[in-house]
């Protein structure tokens, strides 16, 4: 595509190597983990407005497309990244847009679904940002969070994504607060640390088996990038470090309200 060169090689090869446009740990699986639990709360949630935050490239927005949701849309940070979900799926709406400033770009109550797979880690302020959700969502809405979450307290390590930015995985004493004071209410926090420390292993072996067929397309560098940060953060999963968590929130009604509003 037009915007390769501009693209992020390390993201690249992670949508070669998991045949699909996801940077989020257990592809289509965790998508269908996350979406099993959000049909519970919501069972009519496909005719709603549904926004990905982070959409990258746009491989979660086309499958929940494919699930069935009818108006779907997107947003990065990414401006190349951006532009290679609009030039591949044409029929999803995707715009450059900064999570801490979101309610520039949206208007408020838009929405009644927002996913953020992988993302939250990316930024320090989460309470700021939940905030920001907050008012682009309907009263009633559901958010679904999918992270990395810090499970030790005295953690103290440095840890760096495929582009280069520090990480700040989820403190699991605190983000229950950070939703409350931004107007959330806790539904339901699913532990998943055993599933990323099954997706990592598998995409290790993965990535293993296949360098000679990524070497024609990736350069070195770039594949022992992706290899040394995943085996890192695997390590950190089997010490302990690290977990995954699924945390479900929704939108605080008005106190004149007497029903969940969609």
């Amino acid at each position: 595509m037009s915007t390769n060169a501009k693209l992020n090689t390390s993201r690249l090869l992670l949508s070669k190597l998991r045949e699909g446009d996801y940077a989020h740990a257990g592809d289509e699986e965790a998508i269908d983990i996350v979406l099993r639990d959000v049909f519970a709360f919501v069972p009519s949630l496909k005719e709603e407005a549904v926004l990905d935050v982070g959409s990258g490239f746009g491989g979660t927005a086309s499958y929940l497309t494919r699930m069935g949701f009818t108006n779907v849309q997107g947003f990065d940070l990414d401006e190349a990244a951006v532009d290679y979900a609009k030039e591949k799926y044409r029929h999803i709406t995707f715009k450059v847009a900064d999570a801490l400033k979101i309610n520039q770009s949206y208007a408020p109550q838009s929405f009644s679904f927002l996913s953020l797979l992988n993302v939250i880690y990316a930024i320090q302020d989460k309470e700021c940002l939940l905030k920001n959700l907050a008012t682009l969502s309907k009263p009633g809405g559901i958010l679904a969070l999918f992270d990395y979450a810090q499970t030790k307290e005295s953690l103290t390590y440095s840890v760096k994504d495929l582009a280069g930015n520090p990480m700040y995985p989820v403190h699991m004493s605190t983000i229950e607060q950070d939703f409350k004071t931004a107007g959330w209410k806790l539904l339901r926090t699913t532990d998943m640390t055993s599933h990323f420390i099954r997706w990592y292993r598998t995409f290790l072996d993965k990535l293993s088996d296949q360098v000679s067929i990524l070497q024609q397309e990736f350069a070195s560098q770039d594949i022992q990038k992706v290899q040394a940060t995943f085996a890192f953060l695997l390590d950190q999963f089997e010490k302990g470090y690290l977990g995954g968590v699924i945390i479900y929130a929704q939108k605080k009604e008005t106190e004149c309200a007497d029903r969940r509003i969609i």
